[in-house]
């Protein structure tokens, strides 16, 4: 993932430059873009911050983390100056870590017999791995914010 992630910084460093040169460019509007796709507006700003635990575990932060932590995220692809490609390669390595922690956590539930299993991850991966695990039948999700 590092080769991929250093690839990708060196490539956004490159579509930051251009819009910073050129505020009327299509880098400028990439840029414009993204900063107002990865960010909250006040009022998800004051829910968030009233609880951040749930918070974290609402489709917005699901969006937002992607977006962060991907220079934009798949919503970007194609988008002039934005490295599609390098995000792409990034996101196979991201999504293979997260397969593996899925396959690992059904493997021990099934060796243990488990009828519950609890699962605590940092919020870079809940998303990715709701996802993952939705699509095993014999898996019933309870997100954090489904127990209020």
């Amino acid at each position: 993932m590092s080769e991929a992630w250093g690839k990708t910084d060196s490539l956004h460093k490159i579509l930051i430059n251009k819009a910073k040169a050129d505020s009327t460019s299509q880098e400028a509007a990439t840029v414009k873009a993204i900063e107002k796709y990865w960010a909250y507006n006040e009022d998800e700003a004051k829910v968030f911050n009233a609880d951040p635990y749930a918070g974290m575990n609402t489709v917005k932060y699901g969006v937002l983390d992607e977006a962060w932590n991907f220079y934009g995220g798949r919503h970007f692809y194609g988008y002039a100056g934005f490295p599609t490609e390098t995000v792409k390669e990034m996101i196979v390595q991201w999504t293979l870590r997260n397969e593996g922690m899925c396959k690992n956590i059904i493997d021990q539930a099934k060796a243990k017999k488990a009828k519950r299993v609890v699962v605590g991850v940092g919020a870079s991966h809940r998303k990715w791995m709701e996802e993952i695990l939705a699509k095993n039948p014999e898996v019933k999700i309870i997100n954090y914010n489904d127990l209020h």
